[in-house]
């Protein structure tokens, strides 16, 4: 298996530079993880890890090319004995090959030289559990049972002896079985299916960010319903997010696979049926950015499908004023209810005939204290809430009748 001429052009001046060096300088280096599963199988590699063969090697090949390729100062993780390197725009991770050692509280293990195979069988699954030796482009199996899983298809556990403590170990573990298995198309063996369900309460001591993190990348799969399926049946979905209720999740998932790969809109599909959205994305640890945008989106598409009546031009016009930051998304997500087609192709029509809501506000804080001669104040913002109003009912109106409304305004508010 030529697994040289599979590696992407993005990595394989990278690899030829960083093999040079460490043979130049008696290091025995080797690509690791997904990254070599992903060549096997002909599918583009992501995450290139580079384990070195020595103690503390990862931190001191990734030293010594920091001088020999001119680069940025490596980030240093002491504890794992791991750095990583920025390198012609690819992050690279360093390691050397290590044993573990975990505590029952806690996913992250201490750390401490080991041997190739027993780095091997630290690892999550076998097919993840394959090294390529750099220096001379040999591919090494030492689960035994990498290269036969990856051809049938199979994501099995890299010690079946200890099944069930490796996902006590690390419950996160369970995760990640599930979205690389539907984003393999692969099937997980039975006794490795057994352990993760045995397993599935420990996923509380796994941080927010962490469940958080599987969670987006198995909503970006073009099949993420699958996925679901399977936390569900699992009933690990009952513990990360248990206000997802069974006549929710039946109405939410034939929707999931049919919207673009966009997070937002993802989640969006994913909680707008929850009263507390805006609460589980904060417990998820979302940044505010992400949750403001969710929010607002669920605001939007809930709003269209709650509402019943005929549209008219004044509800077209506020709707798509208040929400045209966010329009194209919001297009996409309720023109999957019965009612969203036809509001945008009203929406369409109006945008083609100028009856929408021009862009520019008419009047500035500056202009209006200018044409009214009064001083700043709350009037202001009252009167740029009027102007909004007349122009919901009519976006054509003039800038004289604008004044004219504003005059009354004042004078019958005695403001």
């Amino acid at each position: 298996m030529n697994l040289k001429g599979r590696i992407p052009k993005d990595y394989i001046g990278i690899i030829e530079k960083i093999t040079k060096i460490a043979t130049d300088n008696n290091y025995i280096i080797y690509a690791v993880g997904g990254f070599v599963r992903d060549l096997i199988i002909n599918r583009y590699p992501n995450d290139l890890d580079i384990m070195v063969e020595k103690d503390n090697g990862g931190i001191e090949f990734a030293q010594l090319l920091v001088k020999k390729l001119n680069l940025s100062e490596s980030v240093i993780f002491e504890r794992f004995g791991t750095a990583k390197l920025l390198i012609e725009n690819q992050e690279i991770e360093f390691i050397m090959p290590r044993k573990e050692y975990y505590d029952e509280n806690s996913r992250n293990p201490d750390t401490e030289i080991g041997s190739l195979r027993q780095d091997a069988l630290r690892r999550d699954f076998t097919i993840n559990a394959l090294f390529l030796r750099l220096n001379d482009m040999e591919l090494i199996d030492l689960s035994g049972k990498g290269l036969k899983d990856i051809g049938n298809n199979i994501i099995r556990v890299t010690d079946e002896s200890a099944s069930d403590i490796i996902f006590q170990q690390d419950p996160l573990r369970i995760l990640r079985a599930i979205r690389q298995s539907v984003q393999l198309d692969f099937k997980v063996e039975q006794k490795t299916y057994e352990s993760m369900q045995k397993n599935i309460k420990r996923i509380k001591i796994v941080s927010p960010e962490r469940v958080r993190d599987e969670i987006n990348k198995m909503l970006l799969l073009y099949n993420s319903s699958k996925a679901f399926y399977m936390l569900k049946k699992l009933g690990l979905l009952d513990i990360i997010l248990p206000e997802l209720k069974e006549d929710i999740f039946n109405s939410m998932i034939m929707f999931l696979d049919k919207i673009q790969q966009e997070l937002t809109l993802k989640l969006t599909i994913l909680l707008h049926q929850i009263d507390c959205a805006e609460n589980i994305l904060i417990r998820l640890k979302y940044s505010q950015n992400i949750i403001k945008k969710v929010c607002w989106l669920i605001e939007g598409l809930n709003y269209v499908k709650s509402h019943t009546k005929p549209w008219t031009d004044y509800e077209i016009r506020k709707f798509e004023k208040k929400y045209r930051q966010i329009i194209a998304d919001l297009r996409n997500l309720c023109c999957m209810t019965d009612k969203g087609p036809d509001l945008f192709e009203k929406i369409d029509a109006m945008s083609f005939e100028n009856q929408l809501v021009p862009e520019k506000d008419v009047f500035d804080g500056n202009e209006l204290i200018e044409i009214f001669n009064k001083p700043g104040g709350k009037w202001i913002s009252d009167v740029k809430k009027h102007i909004e109003e007349l122009q919901y009912n009519n976006p054509k109106i003039t800038k004289d009748e604008i004044i004219r409304e504003i005059k009354l305004l004042l004078k019958n508010q005695n403001i």
